[in-house]
């Protein structure tokens, strides 16, 4: 009997199919995300042995000479990535980390946001102006990455890695200060070696707004949503 294949979409994946969705240039897109072209490459061909087909196509000569654009596929895998994506086994399989809680005052301009000492965090609900409010964050919908790039995600947080905690199953909490709080993402143990993730690792946190929500009871007055 053998073992079953790890097949897993790592951070390093979906910032790399990102860099490309923004720039069909793949030494260029390397060179954004702090690696070799060389493992852009082994990433791709990685990723297409896992997926079942090919997430991008290089196109040669002409004016169209080295361009690296998605496939449908690609594109479909890039929709789905936040933190570490399991494309090998089931849902109940994976397990789930706890959701970390942070506290904070909401203010409405020029975003919605709530203030972390002096960093804030963008959110997507609405609250009274200086409400005290307590923010849920999903370790999956964290993503982790080595360097800044271009994404839609609203909070950009560089920190540095405090721990590395592994579990027989499941995914692996990779604890980080960031924003003077500690912020946990759920990463697979691909991710863990591919970024060499250790402790005092500096690292840069990528969360979108709309994947952070309130979960204390509004104040008398205070929107609904």
């Amino acid at each position: 009997m053998t073992a079953a294949r790890e097949t897993l979409l790592t951070p390093l994946d979906v910032a790399l199919l990102e860099a490309l969705a923004l720039d069909p240039n793949l030494v260029r897109a390397c060179r954004r995300l702090g690696i070799p072209r060389d493992r852009g490459v082994y990433r791709l061909l990685r990723l297409r042995r896992a997926a079942g087909g090919a997430v991008a196509e290089t196109r040669r000569g002409g004016a169209e000479a080295g361009r690296t654009r998605l496939t449908p596929l690609g594109t479909r895998l890039l929709g789905l990535g936040r933190g570490a994506l399991d494309l090998g086994r089931s849902r109940g399989e994976r397990g789930r980390l706890p959701a970390v809680i942070v506290r904070g005052r909401y203010r409405g301009r020029p975003a919605p946001g709530v203030r972390l000492g002096r960093a804030t965090l963008w959110v997507g609900f609405r609250a009274r102006e200086g409400e005290p409010v307590s923010c849920a964050i999903d370790p999956e919908a964290v993503l982790v990455a080595l360097a800044r790039f271009p994404t839609s995600a609203r909070n950009v947080l560089s920190g540095v890695v405090t721990a590395v905690r592994a579990h027989r199953s499941g995914p692996v909490a990779l604890e980080v200060r960031a924003a003077g709080r500690l912020l946990v993402a759920s990463v697979t143990p691909g991710a863990v070696r591919s970024l060499r993730l250790a402790a005092g690792r500096r690292v840069v946190l990528y969360v979108k707004a709309t994947a952070i929500r309130r979960v204390d009871r509004p104040t008398r007055g205070s929107p609904r949503s």
